[in-house]
């Protein structure tokens, strides 16, 4: 079984030998379709045994993409860019095993892809970038999309994952990608204003590369209303988040509310929806949000891994081991919190209801207690652990996107 890795680049030296590192001990061809570098990108390729191939530069990944698959001879194409590199669990050849005992039926695969920013994981998707030689053609100028037919085959974690570092650039960097991603995405609606992608992906751009939320949020929300007049269209359920977090931020709470009902009409079920569920709950001061959107957090959580291939290659941005606490924290409390008022309320039915059946319930609440003592060293501790919790969740730090990987397995 051989395997061929298919590249186009440009000026790409300060990510190449990172990415050509990682793929080494797959003993695979390797191509490298190069587009126009002054840099050492073709010197470092050329290094790494890459077979190079130059063609000018045309304003179309797709096409160059295309152009890099036609010089593939293996069993099996990666696709790969200068900007990834391929993180392995244990040896590089159990992706060759794998990919030799893929169904003949399934001519793609997807890989788990980390995106990663200042060393951390910010979000966590799928990408279909395994092919069988001849049976993928990609679309799309800008934001290529690979063409095949069958169904999908989704690589284990624990074979290989994919790390993106696109997003983790200095300034000067986010604001030259921005400015070509947005010109090129902004050709394409002009050519099909029926392009709604491109609405999607010109929102990205806004709020990953320009950093100019206000207007990528203005974007979104032209994307997500498209979705409710044009029911067929593919939807990116993730621009949900990107509406809400930026609402929420702004602490517009009318806004913010307004699309999580939508969202949670949508996709009830979401780790991001419903970790947004339990901020806005904080922030209104509302404890039956908090706790639901907490109850379902830890629900989607626990069966993140068994609905991914479901998810597909949906931004998630909420998949973490803090995140996973912090809804942890909120849920406990939230218990917390009602059982002392549950038993404030049992105290005062008690004065209404006859003596023996009083002493009954003050008898079994005593053995509860006397059995949780160390938990609960009287009637009020409920209050008193919920106020504790609170002080010391208070000086630590809050959940950020890094996280232990989710171990997901093949769909």
């Amino acid at each position: 079984m051989k395997l061929s890795i298919a590249m186009i680049v440009k000026n790409e030296q300060k990510n190449l030998e990172r990415c050509l590192r990682s793929i080494m001990g797959l003993g695979a061809q390797l191509i490298v379709v190069d587009t126009g570098s002054v840099d050492q990108t073709v010197k470092i390729a050329k290094d790494f045994g890459a077979e190079v191939y130059y063609h000018p530069w045309e304003n179309n990944f797709a096409k160059h993409r295309n152009q890099s698959f036609s010089y593939d001879t293996g069993d099996w194409v990666l696709q790969l860019d200068a900007d990834e590199e391929l993180v392995f669990f244990d040896k590089p050849y159990a992706l060759l095993n794998a990919l030799q005992a893929v169904r003949k039926n399934i001519n793609a695969i997807s890989l788990h892809c980390e995106d990663m920013e200042a060393g951390k994981i910010s979000a966590r998707t799928l990408l279909v970038r395994l092919f069988r030689r001849g049976k993928v053609k990609y679309k799309r100028a800008i934001h290529n999309e690979p063409m095949y037919k069958g169904p999908t085959g989704m690589m284990p974690e624990y074979i290989v994952k994919l790390r993106h570092y696109g997003y983790d650039l200095q300034p000067h960097e986010k604001k030259v990608k921005a400015e070509r991603t947005i010109k090129l995405l902004k050709e394409e609606l002009r050519k099909n204003p029926h392009d709604y992608d491109s609405m999607f992906y010109i929102s990205q751009a806004y709020g990953n590369f320009e950093e100019n939320m206000d207007e990528g949020v203005k974007w979104a929300i032209r994307y997500a209303e498209k979705r409710k007049k044009i029911k067929k269209i593919r939807f990116h359920k993730s621009v949900y988040w990107s509406i809400i977090a930026y609402y929420l931020k702004g602490h517009d709470l009318k806004e913010a509310w307004k699309w999580l009902e939508v969202a949670l009409k949508d996709i009830p079920g979401d780790l991001d929806i419903n970790m947004a569920l339990i901020k806005y709950g904080i922030l209104t001061k509302n404890q039956n949000l908090v706790g639901a959107g907490a109850r379902a957090y830890v629900n989607a959580y626990h069966d993140f891994s068994k609905n991914r291939a479901e998810i597909g290659s949906q931004f998630v941005f909420n998949k973490s081991e803090a995140h996973y606490a912090f809804a942890l924290f909120h849920l406990a409390t939230t218990y917390l919190e009602h059982s002392k008022n549950t038993l404030e309320m049992l105290y005062k039915s008690m004065d209404k209801i006859a003596p023996s059946y009083a002493k009954d319930f003050q008898e079994g609440l005593k053995t509860w207690f006397d059995k949780n003592e160390s938990v609960f060293k009287h009637n009020n501790a409920m209050l008193s652990a919920t106020e504790t919790a609170r002080a010391l969740y208070s000086v630590r730090p809050k959940p950020d996107r890094e996280g232990l990987p989710a171990h997901l397995h093949s769909g």
